[in-house]
């Protein structure tokens, strides 16, 4: 019990949502929150008790709200042609939320004066809003039923954006009942259709969670996406099982369900079957009743495949046949002993069980309450080891694929056979002490502000893991475990990156150039002759390097941990004597880069410029300051520009300048506690805090960087640790 509450005091992945007022109450549907869900780590005082129903496998939340408020990773907003976000009141609303640079956003991806067509969907950064991005999107007035496939598309293509790039929990206005026109019964039925057809294309989404969000005053709009959401209830759970007890919590990133009903009716991947060591199914039980669904098969490939039968704790895998599993997951377990109380077996059981599934890439399992019938476990005892293997798995793979564990217990009494009705537990014991060890999870710990001590220190104490928008790898998968089971050779991958990036760095490109100081410096010699003015991208490729970004993750962690004690680090333009921002990211950053930076420990892009003969070591081994210019300004360190004009004067010999082909990297930077200096010194490392010298003895804390500011043309960042940079982007461009 301990351990388990031990487990849900961390810190979760996924958004969350903190809006307050009345939820839906739907029958049959979850009253605890699901990961990825809008309240999964954030709960409410006033929507606590948030209900979802299941439409496929996607939990789907209707709350009374102001939508912008939510937390998740994409919110939904609806605006007008011309992008004008002023017009109408949601977006109204979420642009005074999210700040004006949102509308800027907007303008620059279709400028004034130019209009979308209706369906169209732009993606956004977030600005002050509690997401990662915003997808905006243009919605019909209502004109008659022929508009509702309009907006069944328009709400699969945002689900197919969010698919593709990762996304696991959305938020929604009550599309099209404002405004637009809609009545609300259609807006709802079209809305949940959708969802239902995406997870027909897409059954192993990584989408766990939608919420609607109904504006407080429409209470018709909110009665109606009611109404469908009871609709949906009774589909998912059908006619049989309508008024089957049934609760969602949490573990990890684990979705727990505890539910009433036929184990032989679940939909899932992996279906538990407890029977007896020599795998004859017709024992009149659990096996049985598996059997006679899946099909004398099911005997028939136990009897060929393990003729001996299974020792205790061991398991025989088999095919699901006419179940809805694709495999069957086949153990004993001893008679229960109430002298040594030992759950050994079943414990050794579960851990195989769900190691087993995980080996293979399964996402659903399903366990009957183990042991609670003939072998004679009590129902605390069975309830209480499921949930303690379920919370040590969680702990040790934070990663795992598996995301759906079902607890299904059988209820005897429906049978109407009088002694069975004697011999069994009664289910709503067995229901109770299932529930009740898995609310020990409840509530999770709450996500703290952004920018505090306890934010902070959240974020040291995550487990370190690729950046999510890496393709090569899975970037679900921890790196220590990743790099782990990586086969020697190349330890990194180059990727050519979509449109969107490679355009998001050339403009990044564009907007740092100074074109005044186009050979300006003892550096920049030779550029003037070529008559340039400007540098042409030609491609973007992301450095996917595991064994390196786990250094550069392990460096990020220590400063989460240095400001979870001194808080957020001063940013450049707070320093004495500075010329402003950090022109990278603090300005003209575009958003399709932001997402994983943290400018609360001045974590930056900076450019870095190279010779092409250097770049493949650079990728491979990173920016070591050990085996750096020992005649730079600042000494043997780490040195990157806010603008591509400095950096572009390294991309080749001064005595051999060119036009084509060069090579610039744009390298991720942690500063940290940044020390500026307005004169060169050639320095060891970073000064002391206290007494401002590199080779202080007596003190103990350092600034973690230094800037160079000035009279120069160009500021440059230092840094004299590897694990502050990491180079993820490869531009290779032409001087025109």
């Amino acid at each position: 019990m301990g351990n388990i509450q031990k487990l849900f005091s961390g810190d979760q992945n996924t958004a969350n949502s903190g809006t307050a007022g009345r939820v839906l109450s739907v029958p049959n549907v979850s009253t605890a929150p699901h990961p990825g869900s809008a309240n999964h780590k954030r709960p409410n005082p006033t929507s606590s008790h948030r209900k979802h129903v299941s439409v496929g496998g996607i939990h789907v939340s209707i709350v009374k709200g102001d939508f912008y408020k939510e937390k998740a990773d994409v919110i939904i907003n609806s605006v007008p042609p011309d992008m004008n976000l002023s017009k109408g009141g949601g977006s109204q609303a979420l642009l005074q939320a999210a700040g004006p640079h949102i509308q800027t956003e907007c303008y620059n991806t279709h400028p004034q004066g130019t209009r979308l067509k209706e369906g169209e969907l732009v993606v956004t950064g977030s600005g002050n809003l509690k997401c990662r991005k915003i997808y905006h999107v243009v919605l019909p007035k209502w004109k008659g039923p022929s508009d509702v496939k309009m907006l069944t598309s328009i709400m699969m293509k945002c689900l197919e954006t969010a698919e593709k790039f990762r996304v696991k929990t959305i938020v929604s206005p009550d599309l099209s009942t404002g405004f637009h026109g809609f009545p609300a019964d259609v807006s709802a039925s079209a809305l949940f259709q959708a969802i239902s057809d995406f997870h027909s294309k897409h059954s192993q989404t990584k989408i766990s969670n939608i919420t609607f969000v109904v504006h407080f005053p429409r209470n018709a709009q909110f009665k109606a996406f009611e109404h469908e959401a009871r609709k949906w209830s009774q589909k998912t759970t059908g006619a049989a099982s309508r008024n089957l007890p049934r609760k969602f919590t949490s573990v990890g990133n684990l979705s727990v369900t505890v539910v009433s009903g036929e184990l032989s009716d679940q939909q899932v991947d992996v279906i538990v079957n407890n029977t007896g060591t020599d795998l004859q199914l017709k024992n009149g039980g659990l096996a049985e009743s598996l059997l006679r669904v899946a099909g004398d098969r099911l005997q028939n490939e136990c009897d060929n495949s393990y003729p001996n039968g299974v020792q205790p704790g061991a398991i025989a895998v088999t095919g699901g046949y006419k179940l809805k599993c694709k495999k069957v997951y086949h153990g004993a377990l001893p008679q229960y002993d109430p002298a040594s109380q030992t759950t050994q077996s079943m414990e050794q059981f579960i851990n195989n069980c769900l190691t087993e599934a995980n080996s293979h890439g399964s996402r659903s399992i399903a366990f009957p309450a183990l042991g609670t019938g003939a072998l004679k476990y009590p129902e605390d005892v069975s309830a209480k080891t499921i949930c303690k293997c379920i919370s040590n798995f969680q702990k040790v793979l934070p990663s795992a694929t598996i995301t759906d564990i079902r607890i299904v217990v059988y209820d005897k009494a429906k049978t109407g056979n009088s002694s069975a009705v004697k011999q069994q537990v009664s289910i709503n014991q067995l229901l109770c002490s299932f529930l009740n060890q898995c609310s020990l999870s409840a509530p999770a710990a709450p996500i703290a502000k952004r920018g505090t001590k306890a934010f902070f220190s959240q974020k040291y104490q995550e487990e370190l893991h690729p950046p999510s928008y890496w393709t090569s790898i899975n970037s679900k998968m921890s790196l220590k475990r990743l790099n782990s089971q990586t086969s020697p050779g190349v330890p990194y991958k180059v990727v050519q990156v979509d449109k969107k990036t490679q355009d998001a760095v050339a403009k990044l490109v564009d907007s740092t150039w100074k074109q005044q100081f186009i050979g300006h410096g003892k550096d920049a010699a030779g550029l003037d002759k070529l008559s340039f003015t400007k540098l042409s991208v030609k491609k973007v490729e992301r450095i996917e390097n595991p064994f390196l970004f786990e250094k550069y993750a392990q460096g990020r962690a220590q400063l989460f941990n240095k400001a979870a004690s001194s808080g957020p680090f001063s940013p450049v333009e707070n320093l004495p004597n500075a010329n402003g921002p950090v022109l990278t990211t603090s300005t003209v950053i575009p958003s399709e880069l932001t997402d994983d930076i943290c400018p609360e420990i001045n974590e930056h892009f900076m450019f870095h410029g190279t010779q092409d003969a250097k770049v493949n070591v650079i990728m491979s081994n990173g920016l070591d300051c050990r085996v750096a210019n020992n005649f730079a300004v600042l000494g043997m360190g780490v040195y990157c520009a806010e603008s591509s004009t400095k950096s572009d004067q390294y991309a080749d010999p001064k005595q051999n300048r060119t036009l084509n082909n060069k090579k610039m990297l744009l390298v991720r930077m942690c500063l940290g506690d940044i020390f500026l200096m307005t004169t060169a010194q050639k320095l060891k490392r970073p000064p002391c805090t206290t007494c401002k010298v590199d080779t202080c003895n007596t003190h103990h804390v350092f600034f973690d960087s230094v800037v160079i500011d000035g009279q120069w043309n160009f500021r440059e960042f230092v840094v004299y640790d590897q694990s502050k940079c990491y180079p993820e982007y490869l531009i290779t461009y032409d001087r025109v």
